[in-house]
C-alpha cells in the first residue's frame, strides 16, 4: 500500500511539473501580434525559456537575462538585437527595423495634427510624383519650398512635419518629413505597434494620372484598403511625421 501510495505522489508531482511548464510556455506564446512591445512590457526571460516558444512570430521581442539583450525573431532565427519593434526611442515609437536592429524608421508617438490641408492656400505642380527608397524626405523639403510663400502665415502638412521637434533625454530630434506613399506601405506593416492611427492621412506624393500630376489633388494613405486615395489638396486630413535612425 505504501508502495502505491508513493507512486501516485511520484505522478501528481510530476504531473503538477509538467503543467507549471506548460503554463509558463503557454504564458510565453499567447504574446498578441496586435500588442505594441513597449520598452517595460518586453517579455524578460532566459535563454531555455526563450527555446520553449512553440511559434514565434516574426518581429517578437524578448529580453535575454542571460545574455543581457534584446533578441528578436526574424521569421527563422532569433537574433540579438539593439532596438526592436514598439521601442519608444528617437522622439518617437520604432515600427521598422533593419541590420539586425542597428537601423531603423520612427514615427510621431501622435498626430502632429488631425485636421490640416495638403496644400498652403494655392494649387500647383510641385513634382514630388518620382519614388525612392526613402523619398518622403526630399519630397517635404520640394513642397515647403514651393508652397511657403503663397501664404506667409500658412500652416500645411509638410510643414507641420518639416518644424516638427521632439526633445528627449536632452536630445532635440528635428529631422522629421511628410511619409511618402511608399513609406506608407512600410508604416502599414509595422501598424501593430503604432497607438492612435485613424485613416486617410497625407502623404508627401502628389496625385498623378499616368506621367502628369493632377494639380489640385495629393494622395493620402489609407489604412482601411491598404492603399493610396486621391483627395483635394484643401481638404483637412491627419498627419503624421516620421525619421530614420
Amino acid at each position: 500500500m505504501k508502495k502505491v501510495k508513493l507512486l501516485l505522489l511520484l505522478i501528481t508531482l510530476t504531473s503538477t511539473g509538467v503543467l507549471a511548464q506548460q503554463r509558463i510556455a503557454a504564458h510565453i506564446t499567447t504574446e498578441s501580434r496586435d500588442t505594441p512591445q513597449r520598452n517595460n512590457e518586453l517579455p524578460r526571460i532566459n535563454t531555455a525559456d526563450r527555446n520553449k516558444i512553440i511559434k514565434p512570430y516574426k518581429g517578437q521581442t524578448i529580453y535575454n537575462i542571460n545574455k543581457k539583450t534584446y533578441e528578436t525573431f526574424n521569421g527563422s532565427k532569433w537574433y540579438e538585437s539593439k532596438h526592436f519593434l514598439g521601442e519608444e526611442f528617437g522622439g518617437g515609437v520604432i515600427y521598422s527595423l533593419r541590420d539586425n536592429g542597428q537601423h531603423g524608421s520612427i514615427i510621431s508617438k501622435a498626430d502632429l495634427h488631425c485636421a490640416i490641408q495638403w496644400n498652403n492656400g494655392v494649387d500647383k505642380v510641385i513634382g514630388t510624383l518620382q519614388e525612392g527608397n526613402e523619398s518622403g524626405a526630399k519630397k517635404t523639403e520640394l513642397i515647403v519650398a514651393a508652397q511657403s510663400g503663397d501664404n506667409p502665415n500658412g500652416i500645411f502638412a509638410a510643414k507641420l512635419c518639416a518644424d516638427y521637434t521632439v526633445k528627449q533625454n536632452g536630445q532635440n530630434y528635428s529631422d522629421w518629413h511628410l511619409p511618402s506613399q511608399l513609406e506608407f506601405y512600410r508604416i502599414h506593416e509595422g501598424k501593430n505597434y503604432i497607438n492612435g492611427l485613424t485613416d486617410n492621412y497625407w502623404t508627401s506624393n502628389e496625385s498623378s494620372q499616368g506621367n502628369s500630376v493632377v494639380i489640385n489633388s495629393a494622395f493620402t494613405y489609407s489604412f482601411i484598403i491598404g492603399d493610396i486615395v486621391s483627395h483635394s489638396r484643401s481638404e483637412l486630413k491627419p498627419v503624421r511625421a516620421i525619421r530614420f535612425f
